[in-house]
């Protein structure tokens, strides 16, 4: 089987949680990670033994060696980084939310079909297995037609910044911005809408309280 290789930009706290998943997956390795911290990205690369380090992760996306790259940054970050990943040739695996805006997100989605390269936005909670059971009765009419859908999400502890989870970026407007409902509510969105089979969308409602 071919070693799929794959490059991190960002070694942030959500970076570690993607390399203890790619560690599980045979056949996968990164290679070459990127940051603008020198001291924090050696200390990533040490620890998950990545050789190829970069301060401009425009020097990374130079490798001719990279089936795909996993961009870890703050939700401004990701429309602007991805096109580039793009641009370069590469799949790209991106972080949620998928971009700061509609427009940004709807240029994401242009670019992978301009270069016809895959992406894809992480949204691990699709594939849990609650979801692919309620798909399943759905799908198979158990439920009957489904008309109305609710979720909710609460969270006591691990809170961005406040908890001391994540650094100071993670509540700035002007790198993350839009609050909880980007940062989580993008979950409970795209399970809806999944599980409905994407269906056009009239309007959203939402509380956070």
């Amino acid at each position: 089987m071919k070693e799929i290789r794959v490059g991190l930009i960002g070694t942030g706290i959500i970076a570690h949680q993607h390399m203890e998943m790619y560690r599980d997956i045979p056949g996968v390795k990164v290679v070459a990670a990127c940051d603008l911290q020198e001291e924090k990205l050696n200390a990533f690369c040490d620890k998950y033994g990545i050789e190829h380090r970069y301060l401009d992760y425009r020097r990374l996306l130079e490798r001719d060696d990279l089936c795909s790259v996993d961009v870890c940054l703050h939700n401004n970050l990701h429309a602007p980084i991805s096109v580039d990943v793009m641009a370069a040739g590469k799949n790209c695996y991106c972080e949620k939310p998928m971009a700061g805006s509609y427009a940004d997100a709807a240029a994401m989605k242009r670019a992978a079909e301009h270069y016809k390269v895959k992406f894809h936005i992480q949204l691990g909670m699709l594939y849990g297995g609650e979801v692919i059971a309620a798909k399943k009765l759905i799908d198979e009419g158990y439920l009957g037609k489904i008309y109305h859908t609710r979720s909710y999400g609460y969270r006591r502890r691990g809170r961005p910044y406040v908890d001391g989870y994540g650094e100071k970026e993670f509540d700035s407007s002007q790198w993350a911005g839009h609050g909880a409902l980007y940062d989580m509510g993008v979950y409970h969105i795209s399970q809806l809408l999944y599980l409905l089979g994407c269906p056009p969308v009239d309007r959203v409602s939402g509380r956070v309280y």
